[in-house]
This record gives C-alpha cells, sequence and structure tokens, in this order.
C-alpha cells in the first residue's frame, strides 16, 4: 500500500531534486488518466522553449499573502521578469530541469489527478471561505487545484496542501534579485562583440 502524500512528501522533494540534477525524470504514463481527464502535461521533460509557470495565489479575503510562482528560464516569458517586475512579483526563474522535477513532484502528490484543466489563473479571486489555488500552465495549457468551501471532507485539503508545498518549497530553494524597476533584457543579456580591448 502506497504511503500518505504527505508522509512521502519531506522525503520525496529532495529525492527528486538530486534525480533532476542528474537528469532522471521518469516519464509519465500518457495524457489522460483511466477516467479519461487530462492527468499530467503531454511531456514532463520536454519543456525546453516553453512557457511553463507554477504558482501559487491566496484567494482568502482573511489573508495579504504574497503569490509565489516559478517559470523556467527558456521561456519566451522569462524577460518579462526584467521588463515589467511589478507583474512579477514574487516569480523567481528556474533552470529547465528544475521545472520538470517540479511538475514530477506535483504528479507524485496528485495534483493532476485532482487539478481542474482549462482556467486561466487569472479567472481566480478571492472570495468568503476560499483559501488558495496552486496553478500550473505548460504553453496553452492550464491545470488548477482550488481549496474552497465544500472540500473538507474529500481528499483535495492534502492534495492541495501537498502541491502547496512543493511550489514554497523550490521557491525557498532558489536565489533570485527581483528587479526593483524595468530593465532591458536584451541590453543585460547582449553578448559582447569586437575585439577585446588590450591592456
Amino acid at each position: 500500500m502506497r504511503p500518505p502524500a504527505s508522509v512521502c512528501l519531506p522525503i520525496l522533494i529532495p529525492f527528486l531534486l538530486l534525480a533532476g540534477a542528474a537528469g532522471c525524470s521518469s516519464t509519465p504514463d500518457g495524457p489522460e488518466s483511466g477516467n479519461g481527464e487530462p492527468s499530467a502535461p503531454v511531456s514532463v521533460t520536454g519543456i525546453t522553449g516553453q512557457p511553463v509557470r507554477v504558482e501559487w495565489r491566496n484567494l482568502s479575503t482573511r489573508r495579504q499573502d504574497p503569490p509565489l510562482g516559478l517559470i523556467n528560464r527558456t521561456s519566451p516569458e522569462f524577460k518579462e521578469l526584467y521588463r515589467n517586475p511589478a507583474a512579477y512579483n514574487g516569480v523567481k526563474p528556474i533552470e529547465d530541469e528544475e521545472m520538470s522535477t517540479v511538475l514530477e513532484a506535483l504528479k507524485e502528490v496528485g495534483f493532476f489527478d485532482h487539478a481542474t484543466k482549462g482556467p486561466a489563473l487569472d479567472t481566480f479571486r478571492p472570495g468568503p471561505g476560499q483559501h488558495g489555488v496552486v496553478h500550473l500552465r505548460q504553453g496553452d495549457q492550464n491545470w488548477a487545484l482550488v481549496f474552497a468551501p465544500g472540500m473538507a471532507e474529500t481528499d483535495l485539503p492534502e492534495v492541495y496542501r501537498n502541491a502547496k508545498l512543493v511550489v514554497f518549497e523550490f521557491h525557498r530553494r532558489t536565489m533570485w534579485l527581483q528587479p526593483t524597476a524595468p530593465q532591458d533584457p536584451d541590453r543585460i543579456f547582449r553578448v559582447p562583440t569586437g575585439p577585446v580591448p588590450r591592456r
């Protein structure tokens, strides 16, 4: 019998971090689960160049917790962290290999088995009794796991909490100095050309 995800999680994340660093990500069985609903991205490891963003957002009207998110560095959205830092408050960039590991961790804790496929992150608004949402966007596909009223007697609170912990843990481990003002990313990442000046 498989132990509860809450028991596995403290051990799972360090293991997946090591696996991701070694380039040993597992491949999902397929895009659909037994009930016909998409249960995971078509590709967990093939994300290079795709916009992938994972984010937790508070939906409680009684709390003011800031959002926490991750995007992959090869995403076209990466440069927006410099162009429009105010719109990406709390979002940190990570390498593609690390993002693959994040998706594997979410898959392991049951995120794709319980998330709703389709809704964009901006469709969720704070409301009475709501707690928060863990949201994933990969390419043009969205998955959202919301903890809201009426779910206390289901498996969702534990799955939601574990998915939230995955986002929090990878966010905590990521070093990133948030720009305080808009910058030109093309200037920042421009490769110098021409002869090297002599001393």
